[in-house]
């Protein structure tokens, strides 16, 4: 891909917006991150395990509501426990570690294309537009796996090519451990860029100019990191071995069982829909690439040949969006937090055009720069304004309110507080209480009953429903009476007493 689109720097300019630069990134990246309440159900469920983590001393099993939680590795909750120990329960502590993930991913991408493009402004560029995303803003912003994730990839490609392009020894071991941790956070889906970039070692082993991109120790050394968690939890109990390989990784890629199936057609749209306001530039990006392509079959005949003839930044942006986009295409599990990954090599892609669009806007001066600058203005305003939004004005996502309400409505008797339906995480993690789903009664109705008898026995008992009236219903024909303490648009915390 040329570097014609950008051509000409403007030195002095880029050193007067470097301050303005990371005022923009900071605003996007830390500003108001706990202002919003913690979300069912990822959010509140990781923030329960790394409180758990805590309260028990035991950070080596996961543990949600009495029972071990497997589902992802630890790293993610190794964060939020960590940011808890600090910082308190609280929703600024817990989405620490993630905005400074997302920063640090800003700044990663902003690294990645200073090696790439050797331009400073370019580098800034690739950055901003990464950080001000709207999947980029949204992922930094909901404590989960995928920011964690999205960081350690960009660090360990990085690595990568500054390896290859002859920095030597210290970016190997580098590339080992950004993956390692990776796989640490998600598992196998962390090892996605690390395909790629095989893939691109193989097709230019015969580039003797460049310098080797993987070392022996470096790779044992990443292999045991990134195991060592796995295999200490599979000597425990070895069912887990079955259950990460079959239930976490080929039912999730292979199934719908995990009930996060969408249409075919959701990442064709997601994804765009997440790189936005920098969508536009994309058909100029898939055009370098196209051209980049026929002019590498004009030189060569096969596919492979063809590959090998591309240049090195078209080839890795090819490898580095094409086959992962598959891999989440034909996923039977598709979230749009799946893919923010992707927008690193999309931010890249876009960034020689929307540099060539900024230089020419400030190099014509009057209305244009100015336009310019207050679109940018105004778009980093509405990403920080979104993030500082409180939560009364944001579709409800949780049981706060309701959840505030039980510690002192609960009775001497009851250790946990009963519900007939869903366990919200967010209800727990703001109470403290942990709820009984009575699991052992078949049937809400049969629930229902169990709950009257309960009042009748002791006087009173505390009640979690969801906000519907057939959950309501459910008494009509008993002899309780529901008095309601708190609810909101999700549930309803009632006291049931006999009549």
């Amino acid at each position: 891909m040329s570097d014609e689109a950008t051509a000409g720097p403007l030195p002095d300019t880029v050193r007067r917006l470097r301050v303005v630069w990371w005022c923009a990134l900071v605003v996007v990246c830390l500003g108001a991150w706990g202002a919003r309440p913690l979300w069912d159900t990822d959010e509140t469920r990781y923030a329960l395990i790394a409180r758990n983590m805590v309260e028990s001393g035991d950070w080596f099993t996961p543990m949600l509501h009495g029972a071990p939680h497997m589902t992802k590795p630890p790293f993610t909750y190794w964060m939020g426990a960590l940011a808890i120990s600090v910082g308190g329960r609280s929703a600024w502590a817990v989405r620490l570690p993630l905005v400074v993930a997302l920063l640090g991913t800003a700044l990663g991408v902003t690294a990645l294309a200073r090696t790439w493009f050797r331009d400073e402004l370019r580098a800034r560029v690739a950055g901003f537009v990464f950080a001000t995303s709207l999947l980029v803003c949204a992922t930094g912003h909901v404590f989960s796996t995928d920011m964690f994730l999205t960081c350690f990839e960009t660090l360990g490609v990085l690595a990568a090519w500054r390896a290859w392009r002859g920095g030597g020894g210290v970016w190997r071991p580098v590339c080992a451990g950004a993956f390692a941790l990776a796989f640490l956070t998600k598992g196998p889906p962390g090892l996605i860029p690390l395909g790629v970039i095989a893939a691109f070692a193989a097709l230019r082993a015969r580039d003797a100019t460049r310098g080797r991109l993987f070392a022996w120790t470096a790779l044992v050394a990443g292999v045991v990191l990134a195991l060592s968690w796995f295999v200490l939890q599979v000597r425990r109990d070895p069912t887990l071995a079955r259950y990460w390989l079959w239930g976490e990784t080929f039912e999730r890629v292979a199934t719908t069982e995990h009930g996060r199936d969408k249409p075919s057609w959701f990442y064709f749209v997601a994804l765009p829909v997440g790189a936005l306001p920098w969508t536009p530039f994309w058909p100029r990006s898939v055009s370098a690439l196209r051209a980049a392509w026929r002019a590498a079959g004009a030189a060569a005949d096969g596919l492979l040949a063809r590959l090998r003839s591309l240049d090195e930044r078209a080839l890795f942006l090819l490898l580095w969006i094409v086959p992962p986009f598959l891999v989440f295409q034909l996923s039977g599990s598709k979230m749009p937090f799946y893919v923010t990954p992707l927008l690193v090599p999309a931010s890249l892609a876009v960034t020689p055009y929307v540099a060539r669009f900024a230089r020419d806007a400030w190099r014509r001066g009057g209305g244009r720069r100015a336009a310019v600058c207050a679109g940018a203005a105004l778009h980093v305003a509405v990403l920080a304004v979104a993030n500082a939004l409180p939560a009364s004005v944001l579709p409800e996502r949780n049981y706060v309110e309701v959840g505030r309400a039980a510690p002192a409505a609960l009775p001497e008797w009851q250790e946990r507080v009963f519900t007939i339906g869903g366990r919200p995480d967010s209800f727990t993690w703001v109470s403290g209480l942990e709820l009984e789903p009575l699991y052992d009664v078949r049937g809400d109705e049969r629930r229902a009953g169990r709950l009257a008898d309960l009042a009748a026995e002791h006087g009173r008992v505390l009640l979690l429903l969801e906000n519907e009236p057939e959950k309501r219903a459910l008494f009509d024909a008993l002899p309780v009476t529901l008095h309601e303490l708190a609810a909101n648009r999700l549930g309803v915390l009632v006291e049931v007493t006999p009549r």
